[in-house]
């Protein structure tokens, strides 16, 4: 059987399914890395919590953020017979798979040096996976809301393998917390699944748009062709904040939950509320597309995460801690629906302005420069989140956390990222590409390519 290269702008729901399932182990292999690996290396192992913070953003700025535009550019002008993406989800998915074992099951004495090193392993592998991945997706169909299903398939398969690793610790656990031995499955799961649905995946799924040529073979000009695009201008700077904010408060989720409110034995109960509604949100936010705009449910989705952040303030240890807490977690996943899946949506929208002014099909690049402000945001988000509640006295290895390493947290998850929310929103309202102004451009792109091939 030989890969599927046929280009195609109306994919059937077999191709649809199979291409969110794709994010289904990607999940499960890169979610714990994200927020839960960094916490247990240091309450396991002698790592300071301020360097810890320092050397995960070397790492996410060197092996995350500045990898990206390099794998868009490449992969947009990459030639072989199954595409311009497909080759490139595999390089990532296998260096993805060589490092994580290493990763999540360490040695008895590892260090913050160990961690660093395994870590910009498997996060450059992840970043030229989901470069790859999210440019293929945007390349699919050029129907609006058929880019937004897409994404939207995604994101119920990546809540689908949060949901498969909040059960985790209930099975595999004798805490029933998520601590290594939840890792070390994960670490096996990732090691026979990623490489079987890829390969699914590759063989059903065609490989897009990839008739329309990208000529510019000079990085530089390139790069400030993207950056000129004025709806992506705006589309990168209400990303950034979003992605700082959740940064900011992601990067101490963990610890406010287990550390401060002593939630710990409740991770799968909690987890799995969140996934549930998370899971149920996915329709109604769809639907929400479909009769108005991403931009709208971009919007809607900000604004209920500044008030799931806010909840912080109010969250003690006690009694209402649980309930508070998963109305808390659950609306912060439900938010990141409606975000995650309409900005993803939003990138083919944004190619077709650029096609229209340029000629050329650069999916990669503008994904890369768009994935690159998210992750150096996320960056520096949990960085700082890191550096601040440890000015505040936070020690994640006390038996109790005092009254001002509790402000700390606090801040740190609620007021201070919710306020960088607010600039978001004002940034997604100027937005330019609403529902009619995208399908204008896709009607003259057409315009444009037939004049090409007639020409």
């Amino acid at each position: 059987m030989s890969i599927t290269t046929a280009s195609t702008h109306r994919i059937g729901r077999r191709e649809y399914g199979l291409l969110g399932f794709l994010a289904f182990p990607f999940v499960i292999m890169q979610g714990p890395g994200l927020a839960i690996l960094p916490n247990l290396y240091a309450q396991k192992f002698p790592i300071d919590l301020a360097e810890l913070g320092v050397a995960l953003l070397v790492v996410r700025l060197l092996f995350d953020a500045a990898l990206n535009p390099v794998i868009g550019y490449l992969s947009d002008r990459t030639r072989t017979p199954i595409g311009r993406r497909k080759p490139w989800i595999i390089i990532g998915a296998a260096i993805s798979v060589f490092g994580i074992y290493q990763l999540y099951v360490p040695p008895q004495q590892a260090s913050l040096h160990y961690l660093v090193i395994w870590i910009s392993v498997v996060t450059a592998g992840w970043t030229i996976f989901d470069v790859a991945y999210t440019a293929w997706s945007a390349e699919l169909t050029h129907d609006y809301d058929g880019r937004a299903r897409i994404a939207f398939i995604r994101q119920f398969f990546s809540n689908a393998g949060l949901l498969c690793l909040a059960l985790a610790p209930f099975a595999l656990s004798r805490t029933h917390e998520m601590d290594f031995d939840v890792l070390h499955a994960a670490a096996w799961f990732s090691l026979l699944a990623m490489p079987l649905v890829a390969a699914l995946t590759l063989v059903t799924v065609p490989q897009g748009d990839s008739h329309v040529p990208t000529e510019s073979a000079n990085p530089l000009r390139s790069l400030m062709r993207t950056l000129s695009n004025r709806p992506f201008q705006w589309f990168c700077g209400y990303s950034f904040f979003v992605y700082l904010a959740m940064g900011s408060a992601g990067a101490l989720f963990f610890l406010f939950f287990s550390s401060y409110l002593k939630l710990g034995p409740h991770f799968t109960l909690v987890t799995v509320n969140s996934m549930a509604w998370a899971i149920a949100s996915i329709p109604v936010w769809n639907r929400v597309i479909e009769r108005t705009s991403k931009r709208t449910v971009m919007l809607g989705g900000t604004i209920v995460l500044i008030g799931s952040l806010l909840m912080a303030h109010v969250l003690y240890p006690g009694k209402l801690a649980l309930p508070l807490y998963m109305v808390m977690d659950a609306s912060w996943y439900i938010s990141l629906v409606a975000i995650e899946s309409a900005m993803r949506a939003s990138i083919g929208d944004i190619v077709d302005f650029d096609q229209l002014r340029t000629r050329e099909q650069r999916a990669g690049e503008f994904t890369a420069a768009w994935t690159l402000t998210c992750k150096a945001a996320l960056a520096i988000g949990s960085a700082s989140a890191y550096s601040i509640v440890a000015l505040f006295g936070f020690d994640p290895k006390a038996e109790t956390v005092t009254e001002h390493g509790a402000l700390g947290l606090k801040v740190t998850m609620g007021a201070f990222p919710a306020s960088l929310l607010l600039i978001a929103i004002a940034l997604v309202l100027a937005f330019p590409l609403t529902r009619a102004r995208s399908a204008v451009v896709r009607r003259a792109v057409e315009r444009q390519e037939r004049r090409g091939r007639l020409a």
